[in-house]
């Protein structure tokens, strides 16, 4: 399953919702969060969530905050 919730200004109550469910979404393969608003620590509690969940192969989180230190952070995270 693929789910495409971009540009909908989901922002913090968003990413609250997100890192909740995502864990137990065993079926979703892709998932495009583009420009939804949210802040370095929104973007960490979703990929907290995704971790947890197997099936996610394709998280899209681009034009959510300016490249800067945070992003950098988070690259490194993932390699």
């Amino acid at each position: 399953v693929k789910v495409d919730f971009s540009f909908n200004d989901l922002g913090q109550a968003g990413a609250q919702t997100l890192s909740n469910m995502l864990p137990k979404c065993n079926n979703l393969h892709s998932l495009r969060l583009r420009g939804n608003g949210f802040k370095p620590e929104h973007i960490t509690k979703i990929t907290d969530a995704v971790i947890l969940n197997n099936s996610i192969k394709r998280l899209d989180l681009g034009m959510n905050i300016r490249p800067g230190k945070h992003v950098l952070q988070f690259s490194q995270t993932l390699a």
